[in-house]
């Protein structure tokens, strides 16, 4: 029992998720454009986009090149090191 107990309290890292969360952020300061923004444009739903913002779960690659597009930014940029 206090396995799983320990295993649902430890917070977990993904790193790429992690790095992908970054550039995006990083991509939206740039291009000054705010979440909702995002989602109107994307049409990817805000909820969606938080949670990759928040590195909770990772973006499809459909979703992560329709970010891109919005962003103007090239694809490559918005992806983890390891897949880039």
């Amino acid at each position: 029992m206090r396995a799983i107990w320990h295993a649902l309290t430890m917070p977990t890292t993904h790193p790429e998720r992690e790095q992908v969360a970054i550039r995006v952020k990083a991509a939206m300061e740039e291009q000054e454009i705010t979440l909702n923004a995002l989602a109107d444009q994307t049409g990817i739903p805000a909820s969606s986009l938080s949670r990759y913002l928040r590195a909770l779960t990772s973006p499809t690659i459909d979703h992560l090149a329709l970010i891109a597009e919005a962003l103007s930014t090239p694809l490559a940029d918005l992806m983890p090191a390891s897949a880039a």
